[in-house]
């Protein structure tokens, strides 16, 4: 769950889920791209009584959490937004995940800032779930549902970008399944705690000492 706040030269306004600003379709992307689940908020009539720009602005983390108990998320991410002279400001927390994280980020456009929340937070889950190993370990994944060179591509980046690996080579291709060998710096619970997190493979199974088996979302 996200709460963006914007101030953009003096208009201040909440980022909710039906905006079609830039703020909204940024977020949108930067979560697809790392495979993060962010979704925004209704901004109904029950979240406005619940929450305001003030409360975001300010900090108050209780707020944010009684408003977004509605949603039942398993982390927050708060962000706070500015235009300056020099370009945008960002001030980001994430509350949950055993944890409560702040950092500030600076670019030069509002997507930029966006880009860099969703970064930081993602490397923040990643950190929390990390159990270093002994050892560097491989893992074989195989991925269901590839069906065309796009979707290679997007598995293929989206297990490249998880922090617990270091190396990701293809196996073996079957039909719509491909087989990939991916070489870990952390434990393997590490990883699938990841991958549960995100929006691009969906686990079928891990029994066994087979690979594990996940497919594509389409």
């Amino acid at each position: 769950m996200v709460w963006l706040a914007v101030d953009d030269n003096g208009q201040r306004f909440l980022v909710s889920d039906s905006s079609l600003d830039p703020f909204a379709e940024a977020l949108r992307d930067a979560a697809q791209h790392y495979g993060l689940p962010a979704s925004l908020p209704l901004l109904d009539l029950q979240d406005k009584h619940a929450i305001s720009f003030a409360d975001l602005w300010g900090g108050f983390p209780g707020p944010v959490q009684k408003a977004s108990e509605r949603y039942r998320p398993q982390v927050v991410l708060i962000g706070r937004v500015s235009r300056s002279s020099s370009g945008w400001n960002g001030q980001w927390s994430l509350l949950g995940a055993g944890a409560s994280q702040s950092w500030i980020v600076h670019g030069d456009t509002a997507e930029a800032i966006v880009h860099k929340g969703i970064s930081g937070a993602t490397g923040l889950l990643a950190t929390q779930y990390a159990v270093v190993a002994s050892d560097e370990t491989s893992r074989l994944v195989s991925v269901q549902g590839i069906n065309r060179l796009n979707d290679y591509a997007r598995v293929q980046t989206y297990l490249a970008s998880l922090s617990p690996v270091d190396q990701v080579q293809v196996a073996m291709v079957s039909g719509d399944q491909v087989r990939f060998s991916l070489k870990l710096n952390t434990s393997e619970q590490s990883l699938v705690k990841l991958i549960r997190l995100g929006r691009v493979l969906q686990p079928v199974t891990t029994e066994g000492d087979a690979p594990w088996q996940f497919r594509l979302i389409q």
